[in-house]
């Protein structure tokens, strides 16, 4: 997308409140399409849901995490997919496959954890 002709058509970037808006509903079919760097490390609130992803992956060095929204994917396992981000206090998980909630131990300022319908 292009700035007006006065901008000498430079590239209009959009900014990272509008790139976490764009992940919502992207049908992202796994995190890993998430490189490295190209979400800020301050991030506090990512919101993935309604994709198709089916690994937790890709979040490891988003340490400052508050708020993460998964919901409406196809995760089985959680693995360790979130175990850099001690930091969560909300975590949703509405409507996928998982069975076990082992890996979720290390969230020790987790306080709501919505898993309705899941499995």
């Amino acid at each position: 997308m292009f700035e007006s002709h006065s901008d000498h058509h430079r590239l209009h970037r959009p900014s990272i409140c509008q790139f976490i808006k764009q992940l919502h509903r992207h049908v992202l079919a796994s995190i890993g399409h998430i490189t490295p760097g190209s979400l800020r490390k301050s991030l506090h609130t990512l919101n993935l849901s309604r994709n198709k992803i089916s690994t937790i992956k890709g979040l490891r060095e988003l340490t400052q995490l508050r708020v993460v929204d998964l919901s409406y994917n196809r995760i089985a396992r959680i693995g360790h997919g979130l175990s850099n981000c001690t930091l969560i206090k909300e975590l949703y998980l509405v409507r996928n496959k998982i069975s076990d909630l082992e890996s979720l131990h290390r969230l020790l300022k987790l306080t709501v954890l919505d898993v309705t319908s899941t499995r």
